[in-house]
């Protein structure tokens, strides 16, 4: 029930959303529903179980299931570039580690793990594939989440297929730009605030609903975010529908470790819906649901607009 709750407020908040008409998202890890997305659709999450203990039964089916995952995108009608955003939810695993990680440990999640830096950096991926109408595959590549480019670059990145990054239908050339929320956070802070990045490190103090402590630290992305741009010529004289249900497939999310159970994730994706404009209830529903993170980014934008 609460898996199908969250899904629907999902649903709420992007057919409550800023229209996008006439905007290209910025690919930099960083999701607002206002840079111009213009479909979008829930996503709930099936994590895979551990071997139950001797003498207990199996988890039944569906109990390892997590709602409140957001999958946006937008495909430019000039170029037919497609920019996507796939956004997942704090309850499964978020930008928190070291001492100040938030809903992790062995008292608080479910699956009793910890989460360090080195758990992003380490081995987090997922992907995605792209097929046309008739259920050919046009495109089908896994995105590292983080790793350290090669020549020993300190700025750790995601803005190309590298790392644990991989291409299986099509080229890495197709990928125009990627990057994911942690990026987004060295960005901004790797200059400033070394202690927040690397082996032993910790993410920014914050309370349990994930408001940091430090104002100057304010910024920070708790949202695990990738996002992408795939190149318009992946689609181009073939009959690929950008609002059809079976465009846009997530076979599998590595989460390593994540708040629930063991490392491999299932996504589902519900219906895709146009995102159209906001209304004040959607925002509070979502707040309630721990979706703090979406709801803050609108309103960043509603405020910035007036």
């Amino acid at each position: 029930m609460a898996t199908m709750f969250c899904a629907v407020i999902v649903l709420g908040l992007l057919a409550a959303a800023p229209a996008g008409a006439d905007t290209t998202p910025v690919v930099d890890g960083r999701f607002d529903l206002g840079e111009g997305y213009t479909m979008g659709a829930a996503v709930r999450f099936e994590v895979e179980a551990g071997k139950p203990k001797k003498g207990e039964a199996p988890p039944p089916a569906g109990s390892n299931e997590v709602g409140g995952g957001l999958l946006a995108w937008y495909q430019d009608s000039a170029t037919g570039a497609l920019s996507v955003a796939f956004v997942l939810p704090r309850s499964l695993v978020d930008n928190s580690y070291g001492v100040n990680a938030i809903g992790w440990g062995k008292d608080v999640a479910p699956s009793g793990k910890n989460h360090n830096f080195q758990d992003l950096l380490g081995s987090d991926d997922v992907q995605f594939v792209f097929r046309d109408t008739s259920g050919n595959t046009l495109l089908d590549f896994t995105i590292d989440y983080l790793y350290v480019p090669d020549g020993g670059d300190p700025a750790f990145a995601a803005d190309e297929i590298g790392g644990d990054g991989s291409v299986d239908v099509g080229n890495a050339s197709d990928i125009l730009a990627a990057g994911s929320s942690l990026a987004y956070n060295y960005g901004l802070y790797g200059a400033s605030n070394p202690e927040l990045f690397g082996d032993g490190t910790y993410s920014p103090a914050a309370d349990a609903d994930y408001i940091v402590t430090d104002p100057a630290l304010a910024g920070w992305v708790f949202d695990v975010t990738y996002e992408f741009t795939i190149a318009g010529s992946v689609f181009a004289g073939n009959d690929f529908d950008p609002t059809g249900a079976a465009a846009i497939n997530v076979p599998l999310l590595h989460a390593s470790p994540n708040k629930i159970d063991r490392n491999k994730v299932f996504p589902t994706i519900e219906d895709p819906t146009p995102i159209e404009n906001p209304e004040p209830s959607t925002i509070a529903a979502l707040i309630s649901m721990g979706l703090m993170g979406l709801a803050i980014a609108w309103r960043r934008r509603k405020r910035a607009s007036s």
